[in-house]
């Protein structure tokens, strides 16, 4: 008997069916950017992170001068610094590329200084924790921008800030690039591209420091030492 119902194939079957008439999905979803903010309102708001003492502001602080990912750096521990060669090695296991080998970040004079004191007062093995047991939650951050700072914007905006920093006063790419734990180039250029130019690294991550520490405290002290 004809009940007047469909018989067939689904006739909404997307594979070989809606995908020869409509665009992909991921074609119709507007793209949406994380709020990041200009090199001018993230200066005017670093005086208040050098002064609070919270440890969150001071892991905050941190993950915008090595501009790191909160998965990265809100779960450091004291092992992964290596003071004498002002390294952090954050391991694979945090690492978002999926690589398996530890990627060496370059500390600024001003972060090792400032973890030279945290480690005198810490009774943990991590380096940013609130009950000396475990480490801050790696929302702790995003947290403190919007509800501290009242900031509307992520630790991505951070690192795009950063980057946007980069272009503007002509750093290389690549160095830029991999400054962020980003590959560069395709399967070729990263075949021959294996360094990890920390020493170029280095010089771009203290300049960002100075820019941004130049007139605090922390950079103060440290020209005091060295004059």
């Amino acid at each position: 008997i004809n009940e007047g119902k469909y018989h067939g194939k689904n006739p909404a079957i997307w594979k070989a069916n809606l995908e020869m008439y409509l665009p992909p999905p991921e074609k119709c979803k507007a793209k949406t950017h994380f709020k990041d903010l200009t090199l001018q309102e993230l200066r005017d708001n670093i005086p208040f992170l050098t002064k609070n003492q919270f440890i969150g502001y001071k892991c905050l602080l941190f993950g915008i001068l090595t501009a790191t990912r909160s998965v990265e750096f809100t779960q450091i521990q004291w092992s992964e610094i290596d003071f004498q060669k002002k390294i952090w090695n954050c391991p694979p296991s945090r690492r978002k590329d999926g690589k398996n080998e530890v990627f060496r970040v370059p500390l600024s004079r001003q972060l090792v200084e400032m973890l030279k004191i945290l480690k005198k007062e810490s009774q943990s093995n991590f380096v940013f924790t609130k009950d000396h047991l475990q480490p801050i939650r790696r929302e702790t951050p995003r947290k403190l921008l919007k509800d501290g700072l009242k900031l509307d914007c992520t630790m991505h905006g951070m690192r795009s800030t950063f980057r946007d920093w980069c272009t503007q006063t002509g750093i290389n790419e690549i160095v830029a690039e991999k400054s962020l734990m980003h590959s560069t180039g395709n399967e070729v250029v990263s075949a021959y591209q294996r360094s990890d130019l920390l020493e170029e690294r280095r010089d771009v991550m203290q300049k960002w420091s100075d820019l941004l520490l130049e007139s605090n405290e922390i950079t103060k002290n440290q020209k005091a030492e060295n004059s």
